[in-house]
C-alpha cells in the first residue's frame, strides 16, 4: 500500500472510532440530558441523519466527479461531521439535536463522496479487494475498542468529556486527510 492509502486508512479509522465513542450511548444521553428528549427522539436524530445523508448523496457525488471536488469535498465534509460532536456539547433540546443530525447528514454525503473517490484511485491495482479489506478492518477494530472506551468515559467523566475527545479525535482526522497529496 502506498503512504495516501495508509494516510486515507489512518484518518477513517480515527473518525469512525470517534463516532463509535458516541454512537452506541447517543439515546441514553438524548433521552436523560436534554429537554424533550426520549429514546424515540434519539431514534429518529438516527433518521434525519440517514434520510439526509441518503438524499443528497448521489447528487453531490455525481456534481463532485462532474467538478473533480474529491479532496475539496472531502476535507469539507470530513470538518463538518468533526464538528458534530461539539454540537453535541452544547446542545439543550432535541430540536437542535435534529438540526445537528441534518447537519451531519450534509457532512457525510459531501465528505464520503469525496473520500471514496479519492481513496478508490489511490488503491493500488490488482489489490482492490485487499485494501479495502484492510480498511474495513481498521475501522471495525477502531468502532469495537471506540464503543467499550465511549462506555467507560461517559460512566466515569460524564458525557460532554467524551463529545470533546471525539471532537479531537475527528479533527485529527481532518488533519490527515488535508495532508493527503493527490
Amino acid at each position: 500500500m502506498n503512504i495516501n492509502t495508509k494516510q486515507f486508512i489512518i484518518a477513517e479509522a480515527l473518525y469512525v472510532g470517534s463516532t463509535g465513542l458516541i454512537l452506541p450511548l447517543i439515546a441514553v444521553f438524548i433521552s436523560g440530558n436534554i429537554l424533550y428528549g426520549s429514546i424515540v427522539s434519539a431514534g429518529i436524530g438516527i433518521t434525519i441523519y440517514t434520510l439526509t445523508k441518503s438524499i443528497i448523496r448521489i447528487p453531490i457525488s455525481k456534481y463532485c466527479d462532474k467538478r473533480r471536488l474529491h479532496k475539496k469535498y472531502m476535507i469539507i465534509g470530513y470538518f463538518v461531521m468533526a464538528i458534530i460532536p461539539a454540537g453535541y456539547y452544547f446542545m439543550q433540546n432535541v430540536y437542535q439535536y435534529y438540526a445537528l443530525q441534518t447537519i451531519a447528514g450534509f457532512g457525510a454525503a459531501i465528505g464520503r463522496a469525496g473520500w471514496y473517490g479519492l481513496f478508490s484511485k489511490n488503491i493500488e491495482k490488482n489489490k482492490e479487494a485487499y485494501t479495502w479489506g484492510v480498511m474495513q478492518t481498521a475501522t471495525g477494530f477502531a468502532e469495537a475498542m471506540t464503543a467499550v472506551l465511549g462506555g467507560l468515559t461517559a460512566a466515569v467523566f460524564g458525557f460532554r468529556i467524551l463529545f470533546l475527545i471525539a471532537t479531537v479525535l475527528s479533527l485529527l482526522s481532518v488533519i490527515l486527510l488535508i495532508n493527503i497529496d493527490v
